[in-house]
């Protein structure tokens, strides 16, 4: 009799125990279960931010592209493919196309040299008295090297470019205000003056010993009657 008073209380013990075992595991579950769902939350906000983020960024990278620029962009690389032609096919070639008056020089380049210097280009368009001012044009083509330091007091320091562009950078300047004296300038090559007639292309080239380039160029006249159009390709066999 005793002994079945002790088994009841302890029968009691053990349910109790049983019972507040699966209680315990149970909400372990739900805590689980709870926690994968936020983590699952977390996760798929992260995921939609991030995807707006990548919206953005590739919104703000179109954007950066001027839709009207570039089609004028192509417009002249076509044009002077079609009235310049190249001389080096397959080679590299930048253009430029300026309004140009006659006591006025264009500055083409800033192309690094291997020693560290830096090329540049003064093209200069003069009516020719031969052709009445109107029909022809002598172009001179002056191919300058400069110090960095030289390019710099100068001011072409701003036409230096990290690499090689298909549209050219460019400064007009007065013709005289190109100060070529004292130190920094290694060397200069001038070429005799070419006669070309309006709209008609024309080509010159440079050659320094190793290397060298070619500058085609056509004028035409504007109807202010003070300037020209130039338009000008620089090519590197």
């Amino acid at each position: 009799m005793t002994k079945q008073k002790l088994l009841v209380p302890a029968a009691i013990c053990l349910l109790a125990i049983a019972l507040s075992i699966i209680l315990i595991s149970s909400e372990s579950t739900d805590d689980a279960g709870n926690s994968a769902s936020q983590a699952g939350n977390i996760a798929g906000a992260i995921s939609a931010n991030a995807s707006s983020l990548q919206e953005t960024e590739s919104k703000t990278k179109h954007e950066r592209e001027d839709p009207s620029a570039a089609i004028a962009r192509r417009n002249l690389e076509k044009e002077f493919d079609e009235i310049l032609p190249a001389q080096f096919p397959g080679q590299f070639s930048s253009i430029c196309d300026v309004a140009l008056k006659s006591d006025e020089s264009l500055i083409l380049g800033g192309f690094k040299t291997s020693k560290g210097n830096y090329e540049f280009t003064e093209v200069k368009v003069i009516p020719s008295e031969a052709g009445n001012g109107e029909n022809q044009y002598l172009i001179s083509v002056q191919s300058l090297i400069l110090t960095p330091e030289k390019s710099a007091e100068i001011g072409f320091d701003t036409l230096v470019s990290p690499a090689r562009t298909r549209i050219q950078k460019s400064l007009i300047v007065n013709s005289q205000d190109i100060d070529l004296s004292g130190d920094g300038v290694p060397s200069t090559l001038s070429i005799p003056p070419m006669v070309t007639n309006a709209n008609s292309p024309a080509t010159c080239s440079i050659n320094y010993p190793g290397c060298g380039y070619a500058v085609s160029t056509m004028v035409s006249p504007q109807g202010d009657g003070e300037s020209v159009r130039l338009r000008t390709r620089i090519e590197i066999p």
